[in-house]
């Protein structure tokens, strides 16, 4: 009687995260087996374990939870509030990369790939399709927490893959969200016509990191949509997709709105060549991204 080869196993740090909760399916269809922490309670009704970011002793904890070799690990808990992080950069970044420093050179050393979701906030948006190895620029506390941790975990050793993302659209993003209500209501929608963003699917977002587990490559890559469309553009086919009356979107400049933001970028679309080269990654359209999210968040609503 042969013997089967042993699944591979995968660490989600962040499991009911917004990538973890599609990672680990995605990975278990694919015949991995899967690892999940959480840092919302000492252990969920999904049963994983409690992973506390903010331990001083991380490594202790997390070799409680691990206990044989993980092949890969995905770095997928954190502070991800632009405004949180604002309010609080020490706190936030003691999450976003001291503990995430700490957790990868634990796993690095037992042998395992980390790959660690960063952002296109990373550069300040001045210069369009930034490539992975353009300079740095990081105009708010956010983006700037991101890149420290790039640094660190690429100063930790070669089995590291670091991948930004643009705006990924998940189930729910408040903004968006914000239009159908007040369409629902009769009311006109006020995107900022000075915005833009380079929308990717969720599900496309954390393929493209599937792909990276198995491969193994190490290196910075990009994924985000193919271009930016203004927040204006993506109202008007948000209205179209519904059926709403094309007046009841309203444009205006984000300075004239009364709504403080930390940073405007002129460009969020990324370079992502690099990951269609290794990983089959190819940037989506944004019409069609956002039309799916308005016709699945109108029936979750």
């Amino acid at each position: 009687m042969s013997v089967g080869k042993a699944p591979r196993t995968a660490l989600v740090v962040g499991g009911d995260s917004a990538f973890g909760s599609v990672l680990s399916p995605q990975l278990r269809a694919r015949g991995w087996r899967v690892i999940e922490t959480t840092r919302r309670g000492e252990r969920d009704v999904a049963g994983r374990p409690l992973l506390d970011l903010s331990s001083d002793d991380l490594p202790r904890a997390l070799g409680a939870i691990v206990e044989e070799l993980v092949d890969v690990a995905f770095l997928c808990a954190g502070v991800t509030k632009i405004a949180e992080c604002r309010r609080d950069p020490e706190g936030t970044a003691r999450i976003n990369v001291e503990a995430i420093e700490a957790v990868s050179r634990a796993l690095l050393s037992h042998g395992a790939f980390v790959i660690f979701p960063s952002v296109n906030h990373v550069f300040d948006g001045r210069r369009p399709f930034a490539k992975p190895h353009d300079p740095i620029a990081p105009p708010t506390e956010y983006g700037r927490q991101k890149a420290e941790a790039e640094r660190r975990l690429q100063a930790t050793g070669d089995a590291v893959g670091i991948m930004r993302f643009s705006k990924v659209l998940a189930d729910s993003y408040s903004v968006l969200d914000s239009w159908i209500d007040a369409w629902r209501r009769g009311e006109p929608a006020q995107p900022f016509a000075d915005m833009v963003m380079s929308p990717v699917a969720r599900a496309d977002a954390c393929a493209a990191q599937v792909r990276l587990a198995e491969l193994r490559i190490p290196g910075t890559y990009h994924v985000s949509g193919a271009r930016d469309i203004s927040y204006a553009d993506a109202a008007r086919i948000g209205a179209e997709t519904l059926g709403v009356d094309p007046r009841l979107v309203q444009p205006l400049k984000a300075g004239l709105s009364g709504v403080k933001l930390e940073h405007i970028p002129e460009n969020t679309a990324l370079d992502c060549s690099t990951s269609t080269e290794h990983l089959g990654f190819v940037p989506p359209d944004p019409e069609p991204v956002l039309a799916e999210y308005f016709l699945t968040s109108l029936g979750e609503r």
